[in-house]
C-alpha cells in the first residue's frame, strides 16, 4: 500500500548526543523522509551546569538535513518532557490535520513513516481509533494474532501518531478525576491495559509525577477508544539505559524491528480475551504492589476484568 501523505514529524530532544543522532540517523533511512517536514523541540537546560550538553544537542540539530524542511523550537527555561510533548504536539496540529510523535531515543524501522502514515489515512474517519502506536511492547500472546495489526486501549508513547480530531479531545487537568476515582468499575474497565496505570494517574494528580502519556491514555478511554498496534515492533528503545527521564536500566521492553508492509484491516475491533492476556506485560512487581498499597491503599480491590 503505498501513500502521498506525508504528516509531519516532531521530535522532542534534551541533552543525549549520542541517543538523538541514532534516532535522526534511523529516521534519515526512512521512505519519505525527504517529503516530511520535521519539526524538533529542543528542551531547555535544568541547571547551569546542564548547558553545555544542551548545546551539543542544539548544534547537532542544526546541521540535520534528508527531510523536505526543519523547523527547530529551542526552548530557554526546563519545561519538563510532559509539558514539552504537549505544547509541541498541540502547536503543529494547529497548522497540520495529524502527525508523527518521536522521543530522542528512538531507532525506527525503514518503513516506520510509511506504516504511520498509511494508518493515519486509512483510519482517519475511524473514532475507534485515537493514536497509531509504532512500538510493540514485547508479549508471548502477539503470536495468537492472526492479523498485522491489532487494538489495545494502553497507547504507546515511543513513536506514535495522532490526529488533531483525537488531540483535542484531551483534558489535559482531568477534571472528573475525582469522581472517576471513586468509580471501581470506571477503574476495572480503565486497567484493562495494564494494572499500573489507576496508580500512574494518580500520582499524576497528586503531582508526583508529570506524564502526558498517562493523561493521553485516559483521553483514550473516556472516548473508548484504542490505538493501533503493529503485531511486529517498528520501533525499538534505546533509552532504556536510565539516560532517560522515567525509566530505570531494563531490558523488560527490548524488542526487535521489523521491516515489511503490513496489511490494515478495515473496522477492525478489539479482542478483549487478547487484551486480558496482554495486559499480564505490565503487571508491577510484588514489591511495588506492596509500595502503592502502603501508599496509596490500592491493589486490596483493583483487579482488571476482561
Amino acid at each position: 500500500m503505498k501513500t502521498d501523505h506525508f504528516a509531519p514529524i516532531v521530535l522532542f530532544v534534551y541533552n543525549r548526543l549520542a541517543h538523538t543522532r541514532a534516532t535522526v540517523e534511523a529516521l534519515q533511512k526512512n521512505k519519505g523522509a525527504a517529503e516530511s517536514e520535521l519539526y524538533i523541540y529542543s528542551d531547555g537546560a535544568k541547571t547551569e551546569s546542564g548547558r553545555a550538553a544542551i548545546e551539543e544537542v542544539r548544534q547537532y540539530i542544526r546541521s540535520i538535513q534528508g527531510f523536505k524542511r526543519l523547523h527547530i523550537v529551542e526552548k530557554e527555561k526546563n519545561q519538563g518532557l510532559s509539558e514539552s510533548v504537549i505544547t509541541g504536539v498541540t502547536e503543529v496540529l494547529q497548522q497540520y490535520d495529524d502527525v508523527i510523535v518521536l522521543e530522542d531515543d528512538l531507532i525506527t524501522a525503514p518503513d516506520f513513516l510509511e506504516y504511520m502514515n498509511q494508518a493515519l489515512s486509512f483510519y482517519k474517519d475511524d473514532f475507534s481509533i485515537y493514536s497509531i502506536s509504532g512500538y510493540t511492547f514485547p508479549s508471548p500472546y502477539l503470536k495468537d494474532i492472526k492479523e498485522d495489526v491489532f487494538l489495545y486501549p494502553r497507547p504507546a508513547s515511543w513513536g506514535w501518531a495522532s490526529w488533531k480530531n483525537r488531540w483535542d479531545k484531551s483534558d489535559w487537568e482531568m477534571s472528573d478525576f475525582a469522581a472517576f476515582s471513586e468509580d471501581k468499575t470506571a477503574i476495572r474497565s480503565f486497567i484493562r491495559g495494564g494494572e499500573d496505570m489507576f496508580i500512574m494517574l494518580l500520582k499524576q494528580q497528586k503531582g508526583l509525577i508529570q506524564s502526558w502519556a498517562i493523561r493521553w491514555a485516559y483521553t483514550h478511554f473516556i472516548h473508548q477508544a484504542h490505538s493501533l498496534y503493529p503485531v511486529q515492533s517498528k520501533v525499538r528503545s534505546i533509552g532504556t539505559d536510565s539516560s532517560g527521564t522515567n525509566l530505570p536500566s531494563t531490558k523488560k521492553y527490548e524488542t526487535e524491528i521489523h521491516e515489511g508492509e503490513l496489511h490494515l484491516v478495515p473496522q477492525l475491533k478489539p479482542d478483549y480475551s487478547l487484551i486480558f492476556r496482554l495486559k499480564d506485560f505490565y503487571i508491577p512487581s510484588l514489591q511495588r504492589k506492596f509500595i502503592n498499597w502502603y501508599k496509596f491503599g490500592t491493589y486490596s480491590w483493583l483487579k482488571a476484568s476482561k
